[in-house]
């Protein structure tokens, strides 16, 4: 007589149903338990093996004779990886000598101590047939994981990974039940994953499903840094929701693609806690040329303490190729940067980010090489808080910003690194950018004379039509640097200890800025001074309080600009053209400060 539901034939199933009054379409809810889990799993931190050894002592772990059989994982125990590293022994019980010893299946490929053990049956064939059999199902279902520790493991080298989710199937966890994975050291495809969701070889498409309420825990105990064990990957899937669960001590990334990108349309990661793994919390990437993964929403995470590598640091979310995108409300704490690139339509807001990665920036938006990976287009950077007071990272600025077209950063606060050689707040270097808009931000923090660290910088870069507005600089630094700009519109920005420097351009509109390089004196080409333009042609400036310690306001080399109704304040020129192209109109500002020392002064 058929016992589960797999074992049920469609005839049973339509009376199974009529009995229970469920509807045709309706779903099922099952339990692990009904399908042989359970859930007995022990943990002691007390093991030691020697090398060519299968004796295990423990003092603490009250092995029985029941325990014959059951999965084991000693810590440090394996054979060294690729690192090196040692890892843990994946093995089996094979007798028992007494309540503190134990022989197991294979030899410790090193001598170990205090080693963390964790031994249980192993769940994972009822597991996957309570999925299977729900899947099977004409609507799917719901099943449960009772509160119970579970051990999971990896199949043969065909089936390396521990569940595979089926369409229309909920996994969800009552209570904070937690699934123990051995550690992975090899690559290979398709990675030895915890959970898979979809698959690409062979292709295998899912849709519907949801994966909640779990500890997963990847037996990955020292810095590794390799990304060979990610938590779930998800290929070739479709309105997919991984919500609500712990994950942490995995060899890989928390969330991935894996090694091959599939077809991935509506992906929710919400509410996951993760800590502790060896790769990324997250990253998805398309093939270069395609975008595969649309509509991905990552929102109120808790991404913190990596255990990356010697050679170093994992980021926080990752993406490549990516359309249609909500990075919303996560916290990275002494975590990498949220990053990006060739990707087209999305927001990031209200996240809070403290990189502890030597080189991570707190958000990074394009890629150097556009022709590989393309531009970041329609992206909105909004309402952050980027804290890279944590970092000594000469290279992580707070917003980096390479190449693309209409993207949005504003209402940012971004605490930069205190220090002399304190990476930008904003960074805008290299690559073009097309109707940029900088705005809002709040910027504060570092200490540095020199004008590539202030707090926006654009150098090497080609800016047309952007607009830099109403953002307040604090840094006891250059306020603002534009290198290669043209057609941009700076408007409202305070610049509390440093000046602005605007550097071989064109056509801008400047405008109702407060730039004071008085309370500090930081250098701008040689002198400190409120507003400094280089080689600048046909701006006007308008409506501005430019302070100097030195100069006002400096016009060096190009002309033809249109300076007027400013009020200029100065420790020795007020307002100075020197060498110009061009002469330009200077009307109706009002000076105050020292006299003529040098250059051409307005006469008000």
């Amino acid at each position: 007589m058929p016992t589960k539901l797999s074992e049920l034939s469609p005839t049973d199933v339509t009376a199974l149903r009529t009995r229970l009054g469920i509807a045709a379409s309706g779903s099922v809810q099952v339990s692990v338990a009904n399908y042989g889990a359970v859930g007995n799993v022990k943990v002691v931190a007390d093991g030691a093996m020697t090398a060519g050894s299968t004796t295990l002592t423990s003092a603490t772990a009250g092995f029985v004779a029941a325990d014959v059989g059951k999965g084991v994982i000693v810590q440090a125990a394996g054979p060294l990886d690729p690192q090196p590293v040692r890892s843990s022994l994946t093995t089996t019980i094979a007798a028992v000598t007494n309540g503190t010893t134990v022989t197991l299946a294979a030899a410790a490929a090193a001598t170990t101590s205090a080693a963390r053990v964790v031994w249980g049956t192993d769940d994972t064939a009822a597991f996957q047939s309570a999925i299977d059999a729900v899947a099977a199902i004409d609507g799917g279902g719901i099943v449960d994981v009772p509160a119970k520790p579970y051990l999971i493991t990896f199949g043969t080298p065909t089936r390396r990974f521990g569940l595979e989710m089926k369409s229309n199937v909920w996994l969800r966890g009552i209570g904070l039940p937690t699934l123990y994975f051995p550690p992975v050291q090899d690559g290979g495809y398709p990675l030895h994953a915890a959970i898979v969701i979809g698959r690409s070889r062979p292709s295998t498409k899912v849709a519907n499903a949801t994966v909640s309420g779990l500890v997963l825990e990847g037996g990955a105990y020292t810095q590794t840094g390799q990304e060979y064990g990610p938590a779930f990957v998800t290929i070739n899937c479709t309105n997919i929701r991984i919500t609500d669960n712990f994950i942490y001590r995995f060899t890989g990334d928390a969330f991935s693609t894996g090694q091959e990108a599939g077809d991935i349309r509506g992906l929710w990661i919400q509410r996951n806690y993760v800590t502790e793994i060896c790769g990324n919390g997250l990253s998805y990437y398309s093939p270069i040329g395609e975008r595969l993964v649309n509509d991905l929403y990552v929102t109120d995470n808790y991404f913190t303490q990596p255990l990356v590598g010697p050679t170093g640091g994992a980021e926080t979310i990752l993406f490549t190729g990516v359309g249609r995108f909500l990075i919303d409300n996560n916290i990275c704490y002494k975590y990498g940067a949220i990053g990006m690139s060739g990707s087209i339509g999305g927001v990031v807001t209200n996240n809070i980010v403290t990189p502890l990665n030597f080189q991570a920036h707190g958000i990074g938006i394009g890629a150097s090489d556009t022709a590989l990976y393309g531009t970041d287009d329609d992206v909105v950077v909004e309402g952050n808080v980027i804290d890279m007071s944590l970092t000594s990272s000469l290279f992580g600025s707070g917003i980096q910003f390479l190449s693309g077209r209409r993207v949005a950063i504003r209402g940012n606060i971004i605490r930069r690194r205190a220090g002399a050689d304190s990476p930008p707040g904003i960074n805008l270097n290299a690559g073009t950018k097309d109707g940029l808009t900088v705005e809002g931000n709040i910027i504060y923090g570092a200490t540095s004379p020199v004008a590539s660290f202030a707090d926006i910088h654009a150098a090497v870069t080609v800016l047309n039509d952007c607009a830099i507005s109403g953002n307040v600089l604090m840094s006891n630094t250059v306020g603002m640097y534009l290198d290669q700009a043209n057609a941009c519109i700076i408007s409202g920005n305070r610049s509390k200890f440093g000046g602005i420097a605007v550097i071989r351009g064109a056509r801008h509109l400047i405008t109702n800025n407060l730039m004071d390089a008085t309370v500090n004196t930081p250098v701008i080409g040689g002198l400190p001074a409120g507003l400094d333009m280089l080689e600048c042609t046909d701006a006007i400036v308008s409506g501005n309080h430019a302070k100097g310690a030195y100069y006002g306001v400096r016009l060096r080399a190009g002309g033809g600009n249109f300076v007027t109704g400013n009020i200029i304040n100065a420790g020795t020129i007020a307002l100075a053209e020197e060498a110009p192209t061009a002469v330009s109109k200077i009307t109706n500002n009002m000076r105050k400060g020292a006299g003529a020392a040098a250059g051409r002064l307005d006469d008000v």
